[in-house]
C-alpha cells in the first residue's frame, strides 16, 4: 500500500499498488473532480514488460481516499469544470448584449429629446394659433356683450382636449369677464380666478375693435396629454430593448454553441481520452472553417502518436 494525492487540491488517497491494471493510469480526484496520473511501482526486471502497457492507461482499480474509497475515473467531460459564468458563449453574448444595449439607449434618449422638443413646439404653435382664431372671433360678441355667442365660441375651443383654460379680460387686463377652465376629471367648468398652473403653455391676444383694444383673451394649453404620450413611447422603447437583447442573447448563444462550443468541448474531451491512452478516439465535426482545421490537426496529431507509441511498443 502507498499514498498519493491529487495535484490540485492534495487529498490523498491510499492505493494498492498490485491492484493497478497499468504501468500507467489515469484516476480522478473525488474531492475536486481533477484528474492526475497515477504510475504503478515497477521492479527493473519488469521494466521492459511495463513498457509496452504504457499506452493503455485506465482507471485504478482500487483507489481509496482516507477513510472512504472515491469511485472510479471513466471519463471526463471538461464542460463541467467550466462555471457558467466563465463559459465563452455567455461571456461574448453579455457583451454584445451590453454593446448593444449601450447603442439602443443612447438612440432612445436622443429620440426622447427629439421627440419632446418636437412636441414642445408643435403644442406651442396650437397654442398660438388657437389664441389667434379664438380672438378673431371674440371681437364682435365681445364688443356687443353677447354672452351666448361668447360661451359658444369659448366651448368649441375647450373641445380640444389639450386646451385646458380660456380667460377673457377687459381691457385693463385685470377683471375676467369670462373664463373657462377644466377640473380633476377633465370637465368643463366655469372660473374666475387666475391660472397658476405653470406646466401649461400660454398664448395671449389682444381684442382689437378697428383700433381699439377692447379685451383679451388668455388660451392655456396642457403638457399632460404630450408627457403621456413620451411615456408610453419610452415604454415601446424598453420593451423593444429587452426583446432585442433577448432574441440576440439566444441567437448568439445558440449559433456559437453549435458552431464553436460543442466542436470545442467535443475536441477537449478527445484529447482527455487520448491523455488517457486511448487513440482511437474519432472525429465527427467535418467542416471547412477553422474548427475543421482543428480536428485534421487534431487527428495528425492523434495519427503521430499512435505511430509513435507502436514503435515504443517494439523496443
Amino acid at each position: 500500500m502507498r499514498r498519493v494525492s491529487c495535484d490540485n487540491c492534495g487529498k490523498i488517497y491510499t492505493i494498492d499498488n498490485s491492484k493497478l491494471p497499468n504501468s500507467i493510469s489515469r484516476v480522478a480526484c473525488k474531492a475536486c473532480g481533477n484528474s492526475f496520473i497515477v504510475e504503478k511501482e515497477v521492479d527493473a526486471s519488469d521494466l521492459d514488460s511495463s513498457i509496452d502497457n504504457t499506452s493503455d492507461l485506465g482507471a485504478v482499480a482500487d483507489l481509496s481516499e482516507e477513510p472512504s474509497s472515491p469511485t472510479e475515473s471513466q471519463g471526463i467531460d471538461a464542460s463541467t469544470n467550466i462555471s457558467w459564468i466563465n463559459r465563452i458563449q455567455v461571456r461574448i453574448s453579455a457583451t454584445l448584449i451590453f454593446i448593444t444595449t449601450l447603442v439602443l439607449v443612447g438612440y432612445a434618449v436622443l429620440n426622447y429629446q427629439i421627440e419632446k422638443n418636437t412636441m414642445n413646439n408643435e403644442i406651442g404653435r396650437l397654442a398660438e394659433v388657437t389664441a389667434t382664431r379664438l380672438s378673431n372671433q371674440l371681437v364682435e360678441p365681445f364688443w356687443a356683450l353677447d354672452d351666448q355667442l361668447l360661451q359658444e365660441a369659448v366651448q368649441s375651443e375647450m373641445m380640444n382636449k389639450q386646451v385646458s383654460a380660456i380667460i377673457i379680460r377687459d381691457k385693463n387686463d385685470k377683471d375676467i369677464y369670462l373664463g373657462r377652465t377644466r377640473n380633476a376629471k377633465w370637465k368643463v367648468t366655469d372660473t374666475r380666478n387666475e391660472i397658476k398652473d405653470k406646466l401649461l403653455v400660454k398664448r395671449t391676444k389682444d381684442l382689437i375693435k378697428g383700433k381699439n383694444r377692447i379685451g383679451s383673451v388668455d388660451v392655456y394649453l396642457t403638457l399632460k396629454f404630450m408627457e403621456e404620450e413620451l411615456k408610453r413611447s419610452t415604454i415601446y422603447m424598453i420593451i423593444t430593448v429587452l426583446v432585442l437583447d433577448l432574441i440576440l442573447f439566444l441567437s448568439i448563444y445558440t449559433i456559437l454553441r453549435r458552431s464553436i462550443i460543442q466542436p470545442i468541448m467535443n475536441l477537449t474531451n478527445a484529447a482527455e481520452q487520448i491523455s488517457t491512452g486511448n487513440l482511437n478516439v474519432t472525429f465527427s465535426h467535418k467542416t471547412n472553417d477553422e474548427i475543421g482545421l482543428l480536428v485534421k490537426a487534431f487527428q495528425r496529431m492523434q495519427t503521430s502518436l499512435d505511430f509513435a507509441m507502436k514503435r515504443l511498443g517494439r523496443r
